[in-house]
């Protein structure tokens, strides 16, 4: 009896047990929160027996796959150097491209200060004038020249002041003319030399626009002084050589009157000079400046060619300014309405022509095409810069 008593014990406790797992297995099937989590943070209990009817669920290829996306982050990194190296070498040419690197000055250098004070826009000319100043005070009889690179070869130089030629200028006054016409671009530095071609400022440096607008760049204004220098620069002396002056128009009761005439000197009219040799420059212009009692630029004044009725207006291209392109013999002009539209009578601006025979010696010799009657004759019998002469005319109202 005893013993019948132990087995039915004993097989009701394994009943029981079994009906407990039979009742948890749902439990473990539907894949509730307690055997998903150690499966996904502690994958070492996924060898253990009791979890076996968990192996066929998916946590395990998501543990493995998780370290796949790890090594993305770690290639971001390295391609933001490559790209930050690529801006840098784009940006290290810009000194070396826009040429404004200067030497330094030298011991001799007497005009210490070499300063763009403004450049403005302007479609019709591109030129840089300014004044040479000793101590403040404007000064002439300095030779202001101008290249492409700093120190580099002189294109043209002129002096600075009245002087044969130039007699209208005021004192310290330069200019130079580096393309008329139109706009043009370049990259210009100025000094100042003595009277053996060596530098004795510091330079200044101007780059001009190709096309004119608001923000560019074509009329500079570069001066130079000497504050506080301890060199002592004298103006150089200019081997001009004697020449019969140019006739000054005679005033008549006309309502404007011309008050000055002449051919363009050869660097004016963007040519050089080498010792004795003329090269000559490649302009062929008339420029008709229009001024007001007082000697002010006149805008919306028209300008009558007399052969070809061309009809410009002042200001059009140039402040109180307007242009003829001159072909063989040339263009006699005079201005035929005020800028109120009103009839005028004027003076005549004649035998402005770009023929070499044509050209009286005494202008030929002033804009130092030749020297004096000999070597204007040759010039001519040679047609030197035959089609390539420019002139200036100014008419001032009564």
């Amino acid at each position: 009896m005893k013993k019948l008593l132990f087995v039915v014990s004993t097989l009701a406790v394994l009943l029981c047990g079994v009906a407990v797992i039979t009742q948890s297995a749902p439990t473990q099937a539907q894949g509730t929160v307690p055997v998903v989590t150690p499966v996904v943070y502690l994958p070492w209990l996924a060898v253990m027996p009791t979890l076996t009817p968990t192996s066929t669920f998916t946590p395990e290829p998501t543990a493995t796959e998780t370290p796949t996306p790890t090594p993305t982050p770690t290639e971001t990194p390295t391609e933001t150097p490559t790209a930050t190296a690529t801006a840098t070498e784009t940006r290290e040419p810009e000194p070396t491209a826009t040429g404004t690197s200067l030497p330094t000055p030298p011991s001799n250098v007497f005009f210490n200060i070499a300063l763009l004070q403004s450049c403005l826009p302007n479609a019709g000319v591109t030129y840089v004038q300014g004044t040479t100043y000793v101590e403040g005070t404007a000064q002439s009889g300095y030779l202001v020249a101008f290249s492409w690179a700093p120190d580099g070869e002189v294109v043209a130089f002129i002096q600075s002041g009245p002087h044969p030629g130039y007699d209208n200028w005021s004192p310290g006054f330069y200019s130079h003319i580096l393309q008329t016409g139109s706009a043009r671009e370049g990259n210009w530095f100025f000094w100042i030399m003595d009277e053996n071609r060596t530098r004795i400022s510091n330079i200044a440096n101007v780059q001009t626009d190709g096309e004119a607008g608001d923000g560019k760049c074509q009329q500079a204004v570069i001066d130079f002084d000497s504050r506080g220098s301890s060199q002592v620069a004298t103006p150089a002396p200019v081997n001009t050589p004697s020449m019969p002056p140019i006739a000054t128009p005679v005033p008549s009761g006309a309502d404007f009157q011309l008050i000055e005439h002449r051919l363009l000197d050869v660097v004016e009219n963007g040519g050089r000079l080498d010792g004795d040799s003329v090269h000559c420059g490649e302009k062929h212009e008339l420029w008709v400046h229009v001024q007001d009692a007082q000697g002010a630029p006149l805008n919306g004044v028209t300008v009558e060619g007399i052969w070809t009725k061309a009809t410009p207006v002042t200001g059009s291209k140039a402040t109180g300014v307007a242009e003829f392109v001159l072909w063989g013999s040339g263009e006699d002009v005079h201005i035929i309405r005020d800028a109120g539209g009103n009839t005028v009578t004027s003076d005549v601006a004649a035998k402005n022509t770009t023929r070499t025979p044509d050209i009286p010696n005494e202008q030929l010799i002033q804009a130092r095409y030749c020297k004096d009657a000999a070597s204007c004759t040759a010039f001519k019998n040679e047609f030197g810069c035959n089609g390539h002469f420019s002139w200036r005319a100014v008419f001032r109202q009564k």
